[in-house]
């Protein structure tokens, strides 16, 4: 089966320059010898991702990409096999859909695909995540993203603009939001335990309760930040620029 859905997705993207890091999963995946698949099904799955990913990619209208979005979140969970590259499908759709996106556009609103892609992504069902692998959002603008109690657990967030974004109880354990700019953003109680934000900037953000222990906070610009009750036990705070607008915290 998954060496049809390699065939049928190189034919519906195959045209597409930001197929590359599907494709090699995909490789890896077919040819890793996980090949021993029900036959039961097969042509229904492989019909279903050819047309999601089909949609995603080359419709025009919001509807049926949010429809392709909805469809994908549904064969992962019902195929947990799929789930992992489903996931990287939705997290490439997102940095191509960012890439040809206007700043303009970007600064009034989210678009309702990209949201809809990283609340799947957010909220997926991690115990079907492969062992040391690690979602890639890096570099990409998307600020005033909901993702509230999103689980990005040791997620790479590297660059990642979320000025103004909700990242209320985000799970953000062991992220890495190196240079990532948190202007603003709504981050109270977050777990942010042993992740890296050196060099972010996070001006008045709020971290109203957010666990920071053992955070990395080198060189981060904390002004304005609200930091009532936060915890930062064991946190790194060396050359941070720490000008509070709350500074009460355990």
């Amino acid at each position: 089966m998954l060496t049809m859905i390699f065939n049928v997705y190189r034919t519906v993207a195959g045209k597409i320059q930001h197929n590359n890091l599907i494709e090699n999963l995909i490789d890896k995946i077919v040819f890793s010898g996980q090949k021993k698949t029900p036959c039961g099904g097969r042509n229904s799955i492989t019909q279903r991702l050819q047309v999601a990913i089909g949609d995603l990619h080359h419709h025009q209208t919001i509807e049926t990409r949010l429809k392709a979005i909805y469809e994908l979140k549904q064969i992962a969970h019902d195929y947990p096999k799929q789930h992992w590259l489903i996931m990287e499908v939705l997290s490439d759709f997102i940095r191509h859909c960012v890439n040809n996106i206007s700043s303009a556009q970007l600064t009034s609103s989210i678009g309702a695909e990209i949201q809809a892609a990283l609340t799947v992504i957010a909220h997926r069902d991690t115990k079907q995540d492969p062992e040391n692998q690690q979602l890639d959002l890096s570099h990409i603008d998307i600020q005033g993203a909901n993702l509230s109690k999103a689980n990005l657990e040791n997620a790479n967030l590297y660059r990642v603009n979320l000025t103004g974004a909700n990242l209320l109880q985000a799970n953000l354990c062991g992220a890495i939001l190196t240079a990532a700019n948190l202007s603003g953003a709504n981050l109270a109680g977050a777990n942010l335990s042993g992740s890296i934000l050196s060099a972010a900037n996070l001006v008045g953000a709020n971290l109203t309760g957010a666990n920071l222990t053992g955070a990395n906070l080198y060189l981060a610009n904390l002004q304005e930040v609200i930091l009532h009750e936060a915890i930062l036990k064991g946190a790194n705070l060396r050359e941070a620029k720490f000008t509070t607008a709350d500074t009460s915290n355990r």
